[in-house]
């Protein structure tokens, strides 16, 4: 059963605490087939959204949702907008006040992908989570230095290490290459 979820759109300082929230939420929260494209571009504002089991609707109205909710600055500037089909969210985009993007959330069936920025613009991280039937199955993640070198790579399967672990320096140097296969270290380089 789909978790209840409740999301604001915070500002982009505190985006780790409000992305991995997001993330643990929405992957229980899929449209089965849902295209991620809305049908027709409606927008609403976030005030305007009130949820009923588990879907979102326009306040007044008995069709969930589809459509967009854009908040922006006191300037006018984009701050955020989440996307909806059929009531649910299909992706949320966040930006810093420099109006470059900060994160990214997309969901399309059991997958959510999530890229998250630095203010300067480099990726900071790249994650990609599958789950089944509401349970989490996977997830792989690349996660960089504000200078852009790798700084981590990492997987899970069902919650257990999965796959290579690989963790780099600040000076771009492999510091530890490890593999696992659901938890067991099977191969250590360094």
């Amino acid at each position: 059963m789909p978790q209840r979820c409740t999301v604001s759109f915070p500002l982009p300082g505190r985006r780790r605490v409000w992305l991995a929230a997001l993330a643990a939420c929405l992957v229980f929260t899929v449209v089965p087939g849902a295209s991620g494209a809305p049908a027709a571009e409606r927008t609403a504002q976030s005030g305007q959204l009130v949820e009923k089991d588990d879907l979102y609707f326009i306040s007044g109205e008995s069709a969930p949702f589809t459509g967009v909710v854009r908040d922006t600055d006191e300037a006018g500037k984009p701050r955020a907008e989440r996307r909806f089909v059929a009531g649910k969210t299909q992706a949320v985009t966040q930006w810093y006040k420099n109006g470059k993007m900060a994160a990214e959330t997309v969901i399309t069936q059991a997958k959510l992908t999530r890229k998250l920025w630095y203010e300067n613009g480099n990726l900071e991280e790249e994650t990609a989570i599958v789950s089944d039937r509401g349970e989490k199955v996977s997830e792989q993640s690349k996660m960089y230095y504000e200078d852009g070198k790798p700084r981590l790579e990492i997987g899970y399967m069902h919650e257990k290490l999965h796959g290579a672990l690989r963790e780099y320096g600040a000076d771009g140097v492999l510091v530890r290459d490890e593999t696992y296969d659901q938890g067991k270290l099977t191969r250590k380089s360094k």
